[in-house]
């Protein structure tokens, strides 16, 4: 393992390379430490053409990290050491951080230009759409600092000692209110952030994820795509988030970072996305109650509640947005967990197992992320994997000043990855997974019974049945709220429920027998009790994890 610290500045910037030489091709995670602590880690992927000209790799073996905290503030000296994050092998000799209380202009110009290379270029001033004066504000004073920098260098005047770069950046980002990420108790989650959207709504996403507390089970990391310059503040207003600047194509990006993973469950998310309350643990949750749930999606919701968007069913050779368009299976209740043939690259989790089961995102996408998404739910299911459309996990989207929808723009206009995505996928309906393996079951609530109720409706859902409780009792808030979230409808009894029971071809489930039964279609199959239902209807069990 070769690396090389090549920068550090007193605001926290730490920049420069590291390889793998008995792996060339691949690119690693690295972690900073300053006086034994860890402060951050990122991607050695950052491509570099003096390093490919001197032999290291491909050249996409840099580094540069803004560190969420600021640790070298008012220290006289700090040692700065990177580390393989897999091994925790120190790479290279410490960088040795010393305090200068002076410096020529030549060197200050230099350390200048180097911390604002994450800014790529002038920041211009921008006007918000809705007038909002603190955000003018916020790029006025960098604008303005940028433009009596060069003519001041242009005339050859000092800069002044109050006129520094790293005091306009700390004015800048105090205009939105600082968050604060904590380490997670436990890292069963890490949350990708596509970050093509102004800062603003990158600043309103993190502060809705911090108050569903999200920092509690997961480890955050913004994308900057390079699309929106002022991205790159981000790691001053939100402290305990990683960012990372990409420097490849999205696809090739995202999957070496989902490959670099190691918690549990990965969910990317749009920078637009505002998350409800219990986002995560809907998501969590469904992952962890179904075992061969692959993927789960959130669903998007209007002002009112309404749903907006939802999971992707492939209709006559069409992905469509269910809830634009119908489920492609009669009868099948939007207002609960259903499956699906693919998810919006908008707000998706994965289980990493079966991430890596099905080959993880397929780079050929490009930059058409949201055509990768699709391609990687139907390799999926065709590794029998489940995906599934959770509406209970809900948030809204901020306006999109590219035009991205919830449907990816590749499906959307003419291109190169939709024309892929047909050909794989859609050009042959009839060989795809269908969407369940089983027909219509209905529970039969029995009054003091809820648990075995529940256990049977779950079995059924492992099984592929799309099930119905059916209730002439008051159950409590919570135990219905349990069936919805695995997907169950609910039906309080009445005429609605008689002519249920009396359709032809489903299966019955009651845990005793009841006059209510009688009224059951002659084709139905009656299955008294959980022994004789786990007897009847074999669930698949979990598929092996690989990887």
């Amino acid at each position: 393992m070769k690396g090389h610290i090549d920068l550090v500045t007193p605001e926290g910037l730490v920049s420069g390379w590291c390889w793998d030489e008995t792996s060339p091709g691949a690119r690693v995670h690295v972690t900073i430490v300053v006086d034994g602590v860890d402060m951050g880690s990122t991607l050695a992927c950052l491509y570099r053409g003096d390093l490919k000209q001197v032999g290291i790799g491909d050249g996409h073996h840099a580094f540069q990290l803004t560190l969420s905290q600021f640790p070298f503030a008012n220290r006289r000296e700090q040692r700065v050491t990177l580390i393989d994050t897999a091994t925790r092998t120190i790479i290279c000799p410490p960088f040795i951080l010393r305090s200068k209380v002076t410096a020529d202009f030549d060197g200050r110009l230099e350390q200048l230009e180097l911390r604002s290379r994450l800014l790529e270029e002038r920041l211009k001033e921008e006007v918000a759409p809705n007038g909002d004066a603190a955000y003018a504000e916020l790029f006025s004073v960098i604008g303005h600092f940028f433009s009596g920098l060069s003519q001041n260098i242009a005339q050859g005047r000092h800069l002044g000692a109050g006129q520094t770069l790293d005091a306009i950046l700390k004015g800048a980002a105090s205009t939105f209110p600082p968050l604060h990420f904590a380490e997670p108790e436990r890292h069963e989650l890490t949350i990708l952030i596509e970050a093509s959207v102004p800062l603003r709504q990158l600043h309103a996403c993190l502060a809705r994820l911090k108050a569903a507390n999200a920092d509690s089970v997961a480890r955050i990391f913004v994308i900057d795509t390079g699309l929106v310059d002022e991205v790159a503040l981000i790691p001053g207003i939100a402290r305990g988030v990683g960012y990372v600047r990409a420097a490849a194509d999205l696809c090739s990006e995202w999957a070496t970072l989902l490959r670099a993973d190691r918690a549990e469950f990965v969910m990317l998310l749009s920078g637009r996305a505002i998350v409800g309350e219990t986002f995560i643990d809907e998501i969590t949750g469904t992952l962890r109650i179904f075992d061969n749930a692959g993927a789960v999606g959130g669903c998007a919701v209007k002002a009112d509640g309404a749903l907006r968007h939802g999971g992707l069913t492939l209709q006559d050779g069409t992905l469509l947005d269910c809830v634009q368009s119908g489920h492609p299976e009669p009868g099948a209740d939007l207002a609960v967990l259903q499956p699906m043939h693919a998810l919006s690259h908008q707000a998706v989790c994965f289980r990493s197992a079966a991430l890596r089961h099905a080959g993880g995102l397929d780079d050929v996408y490009g930059d058409e992320l949201g055509a990768a998404i699709v391609d990687l739910c139907f390799r999926m299911r065709g590794q029998g994997w489940t995906v599934l459309s959770q509406p209970l996990a809900s948030l809204s989207l901020q306006p999109s000043f590219t035009g991205e929808g919830w449907m990816t723009r590749a499906l959307q206009m003419p291109s190169r990855a939709g024309d892929l995505l047909r050909s794989r996928w859609f050009a042959h309906e009839g060989a795809t997974v269908p969407l369940r393996h089983g027909t219509q079951a209905v529970v039969l609530g029995h009054p003091g019974n809820t648990q075995d109720d529940l256990a049977a409706a779950l079995h059924l859902q492992h099984a592929g049945y799309r099930v119905v409780y059916v209730t002439s009792v008051d159950h409590d808030v919570y135990d219905l709220s349990m069936f919805r979230r695995i997907g169950v409808s609910i039906i309080r009894g009445g005429e609605v429920a008689a002519a249920l029971m009396a359709a032809p071809g489903i299966l019955i489930f009651a845990a005793e027998r009841a006059p209510v039964l009688r009224k059951r279609a002659k084709d139905s199959t009656l299955v008294i009790g959980m022994r004789a239902l786990k007897r009847v209807v074999h669930a698949p069990q979990p598929l092996e994890r690989a990887g």
